[in-house]
């Protein structure tokens, strides 16, 4: 959930963008979300509050442990607290996607 979300604060199409950026988030981060010391599935309550917490209330995203620097900065952007910070729609995030060097994925093509 984006944090505008929780925060019952007027929301859009970035919101989908902090989903897809979560997503590959756990995908470059050992199957764990930001904060989460072991897998999602894993976690105890304890531990889902309080990374859940830490997420929602603005608390800087640490970069996932197995992303290059320039997927790192494209998933942190999608990731921003701020909505007006994130990708302003699925296309630019797509395109910064793209743009990693020596991309090769033939679905980013």
């Amino acid at each position: 959930m984006a944090p505008e979300v929780f925060g019952e604060r007027k929301y859009g199409k970035t919101t989908d963008i902090y989903s897809a950026g979560i997503i590959l988030y756990m995908l470059a981060n050992g199957n764990k979300m930001p904060f989460f010391e072991t897998e999602y599935l894993k976690a105890d309550e304890k531990e889902r509050e309080r990374a859940f917490y830490r997420r929602v209330h603005g608390e800087k995203i640490p970069e996932a442990r197995y992303a290059s620097g320039e997927l790192n900065s494209i998933i942190l952007k999608a990731l921003s607290y701020e909505p007006e910070k994130r990708y302003p729609n699925a296309q630019a995030f797509i395109e910064a996607l793209k743009g990693i060097k020596g991309s090769q994925h033939p679905t980013l093509r």
